[in-house]
């Protein structure tokens, strides 16, 4: 008896059953429910991809369930409502959550989007429930060994964040975080400060290269201390003269900036250091581009839009390389420089110049005052600071070169 020749075809794929290679060649495979279900209560299902037919099978009962939420007047059943519970259930969960939205910066959104992404793709079809300290001590020293010490601890910080938001979903037991007292290596803190020839170097350059708004937030770095996007995002009615009472009965105006800092989210008021007031009043004087208090304080002159953070570093890394060219900045070290670093360099500059670290901290808007680590970061002792009481920041002077 002759056996009838297979036909090829292959089996049909049940309704919502999903697969994608991730980064490391391994397989993920889901059941993702439509719209419709979604709404019943129903979410993504994680499956085995090395158990085909297992998982063929679930998506074919997951579909023959939301059939019969249909059926039964659209509510789930308790069974599919605790089906999934994985890691990339808990990840959409937590930038679901109002803390997320709410409580946390842009760009610390877009950091922790980051780092999600590849827990993801090492952990997201595993269940919140099966992790344990051995799982992930043995995580970080990997971690440690092939990204290095700054991103071991990043990705571990991540992962505690999201299993203490699993414990307030219920997914975990309370205090059972197996990140907790994993005995993290903490890195360095970056210590690189602009010295006074680099900085006359980075100025010279933006004037060099016509970027008068590059120059100016060159200088609210040196002088005013001020993070990256609080300068970017800084606007023309955050600056005014204000009266300042010197001493009893005298008073004298003086240029003030107000902010409310981006990532901590807490009010800045400052006097503007007299170095920089000219740049400033030439900034404000400039209205073919805006001269409403709501609009940007900094313009830059190629496109007439405020700065943007990729077009801000495009910027920066122009002047920075004019800076370093041994025939204009002749500053060949300054490629180690960052614009963070300019930050930095104003609370050595400010604790050099006999600035106490309680004063220093409130410019900077950090706890750096009380918090030794960030004070060694921002304002490291030196001997200076004990022997010299002469003005917290002075301009640097064109064509002078560190001994």
């Amino acid at each position: 008896m002759t056996r009838k020749p297979t036909t090829g075809r292959k089996p049909v794929t049940p309704m919502g059953l999903r697969q994608r290679e991730r980064s490391d060649g391994t397989i993920r495979m889901w059941w993702e429910p439509r719209a419709d279900a979604r709404k019943l209560g129903f979410t993504v299902v994680e499956l085995d991809a090395n158990r085909a037919t297992w998982s063929r099978q679930q998506a074919e009962k997951l579909n023959k369930q939301v059939e019969e939420a249909h059926a039964k007047g659209g509510k789930a059943t308790q069974k599919a409502r605790r089906a999934s519970r994985t890691i990339d259930d808990l990840i959409a969960d937590y930038k679901a959550s109002p803390h997320f939205k709410a409580k946390l910066a842009a760009k610390t959104r877009t950091s922790y989007g980051v780092l999600m992404l590849q827990v993801s793709d090492k952990w997201g079809a595993y269940k919140a429930s099966d992790f344990d300290k051995a799982t992930m001590k043995a995580w970080y020293q990997t971690l440690f060994n092939s990204k290095g010490t700054r991103m071991a601890q990043a990705l571990i910080r991540m992962m505690s964040i999201l299993f203490s938001h699993a414990e307030e979903l219920g997914w975990r037991p309370e205090n059972s975080n197996p990140c907790y007292r994993l005995k993290v290596v903490t890195p360095e803190p970056r210590s690189r400060a602009g010295v006074e020839h680099e900085l006359a170097a980075l100025l010279a350059g933006a004037d060099a290269l016509g970027l008068r708004a590059m120059a100016l937030a060159i200088r609210l770095a040196i002088y005013q201390g001020q993070r990256q996007t609080d300068i970017r995002l800084a606007t023309r009615g955050a600056f005014s003269l204000q009266p300042w009472q010197v001493s009893e009965g005298t008073a004298r105006k003086v240029w003030v900036w107000q902010l409310r800092r981006q990532k901590r989210g807490n009010d800045g008021v400052m006097m503007v250091n007299p170095a920089l007031v000219p740049q400033l009043r030439a900034a404000l004087a400039e209205t073919r581009h805006g001269g409403q208090p709501q609009d940007a304080l900094l313009v830059d002159e190629a496109t007439g839009q405020p700065y943007s953070e990729t077009l801000f570093n495009v910027r920066w890394r122009a002047v920075r390389a004019w800076a370093a060219d041994p025939e204009k900045g002749n500053c060949p070290g300054i490629a180690s420089l960052q614009f963070r670093d300019l930050r930095r360099t104003f609370g050595v500059l400010a604790r050099a110049g006999g600035a106490s670290r309680d004063d220093v901290g409130d410019v900077l808007g950090n706890s750096a005052a009380v918090n030794p680590l960030l004070g060694e970061t921002y304002m490291p002792a030196s001997f200076e600071t004990a022997s010299r009481a002469i003005a917290a920041v002075k301009p640097p002077k064109p064509g002078k070169r560190k001994a």
